[in-house]
């Protein structure tokens, strides 16, 4: 009788533990990668050599709150010229079919504006990803 006692507790105990591992939210239930995304453009002068900024900004047209940029992560190499927009951290300052983004970049030696629009999307999607916008901007 007391071996009977001690399975059925042992079953009981065994059966409470399981608990409910899946990641239910506003956005459902989804499986995404363990990639990590992130969006830039190539920032360049006329005769394709790099240009360096010295202010980037980023604007969600449709909440029309700025966004910050990224900071470079010291394990990644990125092509030189190339400016961080957003990344995965972003991801709720964007909706999931898209938002029109502003960014303004101001080069550090001549002082020249340039103004420029990609849609990026967010949300409830796993990634952040650029739907529409320039690979490469060019100052004069």
């Amino acid at each position: 009788m007391y071996k009977k006692l001690l399975l059925v507790l042992m079953l009981a105990g065994g059966l409470s533990a399981c608990k409910n591992t899946e990641n239910d939210s506003a956005c459902g239930t989804q499986m995404c990668t363990a990639s990590f995304a992130y969006i830039g453009v190539m920032i360049k002068d006329s005769n394709g050599d790099t240009v360096k900024l010295s202010a980037l900004t980023v604007v969600n047209l449709r909440t029309n709150k700025s966004v910050t940029p990224p900071e470079y992560p010291g394990a990644v190499d990125f092509m030189e010229g190339s400016v961080l927009i957003a990344s995965d951290n972003n991801r709720a300052d964007f909706s999931t079919k898209g938002d029109e983004v502003e960014i303004t970049a101001t080069s550090e030696a001549t002082g020249q504006v340039k103004k420029f629009t990609m849609k990026i999307s967010g949300g409830c999607n796993c990634h952040i990803e650029k739907i529409s916008g320039p690979e490469t901007v060019t100052f004069d």
